[in-house]
């Protein structure tokens, strides 16, 4: 009968260490030791982690390369939320309105820089204008249901756009210049799940009695706001002679209803 061999557990290996490459909410790139929680971020590359920090590494430099942006971080749908529900809980009612005020702001003129790009070689322009009145705007706040399913579809939007442009990126400097600027909206709008996760907590912020004051409040100061720049777009044609010398810029931020009146019709 052989010898029992015993095993000595003090040199076995410990458990393999794991390391993970996230894409944070802001749309930074980063190499963690633990899986990240679905709400601050999405696993890049290998979802099961990386054993190896140098594989890791080499996963976070495709990381950093594949969603650079043009730009600082868009607010994102969430995090707009939580901190409009953040400043009221201080009693903040004014800076719950800035925080509303600076994502509308920031995203439908982003929204309208990407597909307005595209109104000279893959959309028309009545096509891009139906894609960009497809941000909800003040809709978000005062009509959250809609504001979020329409987020939803704007994002599958540009999804689908940035599956075209990724395949010309190589070839084609203006198809590489909109991937990044998809990417970069695609990360503010956020995933379904954060879409809901967003609609959720604005149901929480409509049953607090500051709510109906935050929405009139804001949509006072985007209509204010809109109007000024209604006022300088006629203007500025007026003396260029007619609505057709103006640039998109021009009439970036004006409602539906300001752009017809513009045009006369």
């Amino acid at each position: 009968m052989p010898p029992r061999v015993s095993l000595d557990t003090s040199v076995l290996p410990s458990a393999v260490a794991l390391h993970y490459v996230m894409l944070d909410t802001g749309g930074n790139c980063a190499v963690v030791d633990s899986k990240p929680n679905a709400g601050s971020g999405k696993i890049i590359g290998d979802k099961e982690g990386y054993t190896s920090l140098e594989s890791a590494d080499k996963a976070l430099k495709e990381c950093k390369a594949k969603y650079k942006t043009t730009a600082g971080a868009l607010p994102t749908t969430i995090d707009t939320v939580r901190g409009i529900a953040n400043a009221l809980d201080l009693g903040k009612t004014d800076q719950a309105v800035g925080i509303a005020k600076a994502y509308v702001d920031n995203l439908r003129v982003n929204v309208g820089n990407y597909y307005w790009g595209f109104a000279a070689d893959r959309l028309s322009p009545e096509q891009a204008e139906a894609a960009v009145n497809l941000f909800p705007g003040i809709g978000l706040f005062d009509s959250p249901e809609q504001g979020i399913a329409k987020l939803k579809v704007l994002r599958q939007d540009i999804e689908k756009e940035l599956a075209l442009d990724e395949a010309n990126a190589r070839n084609n400097k203006f198809s590489e210049a909109r991937v990044l600027s998809a990417r970069h909206l695609i990360l503010a709008i956020g995933t379904d799940e954060d879409l809901e996760k967003a609609l959720a907590n604005m149901d929480t912020l409509r049953a607090k009695s500051e709510w109906p004051d935050v929405v009139k409040v804001l949509t006072d100061a985007l209509e204010q706001e809109a109007e000024v720049k209604f006022k300088a777009a006629q203007a500025k044609a007026n003396q260029l002679g007619g609505v057709h010398k103006l640039t998109r810029k021009d009439i970036e931020g004006l409602s539906d209803e300001q752009v017809k009146k513009l045009r006369g019709y």
